[in-house]
């Protein structure tokens, strides 16, 4: 007699390997909900750019990470950070509104995000 489980679970992260050793992701399980787990770290363009009001940067993590987001200036200047936390795995976005530290919209040219 195999064991048995009746209810809901969740399972927080889970990864399935072909006979040669290959992770990959499974599109369907049966019932369940699938998010992939992207395999690598990318911060990627920001969209629109240029932008007007707002701009929305995306990201992905591969591993549950520390995650900073910064905006500067082309001088170097720290002009906002957007994010800093501990995130689980997955694709994330977040927007930038134009605004500086003190909430004050910043001069239009050219900034850079890391």
């Amino acid at each position: 007699m195999s064991p048995e489980a009746i209810g809901s679970f969740q399972i927080v992260e889970a990864a399935l390997r072909t006979s040669n050793g290959a992770v990959v992701q499974p599109l369907r399980l049966g019932g369940a909900e699938i998010h992939p787990v992207p395999q690598v770290f990318i911060l990627g363009r920001n969209y629109p750019n240029p932008f007007n009001l707002s701009t929305i940067i995306p990201y992905r993590l591969a591993m549950t990470s520390t995650v900073q987001l910064e905006i500067f200036d082309v001088a170097g200047r720290k002009v906002r950070t957007l994010l800093s936390e501990r995130q689980a795995p997955g694709f994330y976005e977040v927007l930038w509104d134009g605004r500086d530290e003190g909430g004050v919209y910043v001069a239009s040219g050219v900034y850079l995000y890391r």
